[in-house]
């Protein structure tokens, strides 16, 4: 099974996303190449993320759970909700993200070069 991969742009440090989502927004907006930071989960710090609303919540803050009308939970009985996503932090490693379009074939590939920092240490 592959893990899903998620990074954070240099053009919108807040988000991030996987490959296809940044590949999307290069093809409307014309770029060539965009530098990506891979995106580490963050695990154990008691925040989470709400897909429904767009935002971080607390653990344990009172906001998410059976007084949200959106709550659902995974099991469909109770426990942590369907929206309730992992949060991320900026990891170390950098990476070049760029595009080749194969015309003929209507199709695109993404190379994905990771960039070294000055002192070649990962």
């Amino acid at each position: 099974m592959n893990k899903i991969k998620y990074y954070f742009c240099d053009i919108h440090e807040e988000s991030c996303w996987q490959l296809e989502y940044y590949a999307d927004m290069m093809n409307e907006d014309n770029l060539d190449e965009i530098i990506l930071t891979e995106a580490v989960m963050v695990r154990g710090q008691g925040f989470y993320f709400c897909s429904e609303f767009g935002e971080i919540g607390e653990s344990g803050d009172g906001n998410c759970g059976v007084i949200c009308d959106s709550y659902k939970p995974r099991n469909g009985k109770n426990g942590r909700c369907i929206h309730s996503n992992n949060t991320y932090e900026h990891g170390k490693r950098k990476f070049k993200l760029t595009i080749e379009h194969d015309i003929k074939k209507k199709k695109r590939k993404l190379i994905l070069t990771e960039i070294l920092p000055i002192d070649g240490v990962k």
